[in-house]
């Protein structure tokens, strides 16, 4: 099939930051600088050219606002109230873990993956997919603030908190991007090619910095816990945004881009917010190289699946 033959070269640029991490090929942070770049350059630069080309009507999609924001919810939910309620964790790392359950990779991983395979058509939904999950993280680091322990420390402002969310590059290069849409008015030839040349540089660099992050080493502490985390983001997740998807008749492409920005690892967010609040950072750095390693196998039978439901929009 012919989605197999675009996955495994996606697939084998993250193995191939693998063995170059493993190996030492490279400086240190090497990894770290691809990121960044990927993050203030090319993703942003990919996301501004894609948003301010859409027509304004396009950009809300109250269906898809349901299927992927309705499961966020209804799993980090269902995960809080677990935690919480029957394991009695404290309020911190149940917030934690709740977020892990749905903390998906969309700008790193689900967006060169689903660029590679369906071209810009699919980077809108992963970008509202994207924006959905950074609300979720200002919510979170908001919660993990009032929830520390030490009852003397000084906590930021909510409207600290907004604005530091809307310095993100990947929120302001979307909103900059809606504006420019509502305009009206198309991007100019030299600025479409000068934006495209950057965005050539997603795949490549997020997939290949993705790689060179796992360490195989992490997974030898708190095994049960990040295999039920990992279970959860990439199977039940999924399957929850999948299932509303096919119940409201959303588009294949934006039911495919939903289900594939469920089907990612965990987000490196997670680690920060753990590393800040000094909340189990190792675990989670553990459980996010866990569910990198895991999605290897799960993001090839949930493309697998789609192609399968969808043969008409999977390329075959």
């Amino acid at each position: 099939m012919e989605f197999i033959s675009l996955l495994l070269p996606i697939l084998a640029i993250i193995v191939t930051g693998f063995l170059f991490a493993r190996f030492n090929l490279l400086p240190e942070g090497t990894g770290d600088r691809l990121i960044q770049f990927a993050m203030w350059v090319a993703i942003p630069a990919l996301l501004f050219s894609v948003i301010a080309q859409e027509p304004f009507e396009k950009l809300l999609n109250p269906a898809f606002f349901i299927c992927f924001g309705g499961s966020v919810l209804i799993v980090s939910c269902a995960v809080f109230a677990y935690v919480r309620l029957w394991l009695q964790k404290p309020l911190s790392e149940t917030t934690l873990t709740a977020f892990m359950a749905v903390g998906s990779n969309t700008a790193f991983v689900a967006l060169p993956v689903l660029h590679a395979m369906f071209g810009h058509k699919a980077v809108l939904p992963t970008a509202i997919a994207t924006l959905i999950l950074i609300i979720l993280i200002l919510i979170t680091s908001i919660l993990l603030d009032r929830f520390q322990t030490e009852p003397t420390a000084k906590r930021p402002s909510i409207a600290l908190g907004f604005g530091r969310a809307l310095l993100n590059p990947l929120v302001l290069s979307s909103v900059l991007g809606v504006a420019y849409a509502a305009t009206g008015l198309p991007l100019p030839d030299m600025v479409k090619q000068y934006l495209g040349l950057l965005a050539m540089a997603v795949t490549p660099c997020a997939l290949f910095a993705i790689g060179l992050s796992i360490r195989l080493g992490d997974l030898s502490n708190d095994a049960g816990v990040m295999v039920a985390i990992s279970v959860i983001k990439l199977v039940v997740f999924p399957a929850s945004v999948l299932g509303l998807a096919v119940l409201l008749h959303l588009d294949p492409i934006l039911t495919i881009a939903a289900t594939i920005c469920a089907a990612v690892p965990v987000g490196k967010t997670v680690f920060v917010l753990a590393q800040a609040h000094h909340d189990h950072p190792e675990r989670v750095a553990a459980t996010i190289t866990m569910s990198s390693v895991a999605s290897v196998l799960t993001l090839a039978a949930w493309l697998t699946l789609l192609a399968y439901l969808f043969p008409n929009t999977v390329p075959q």
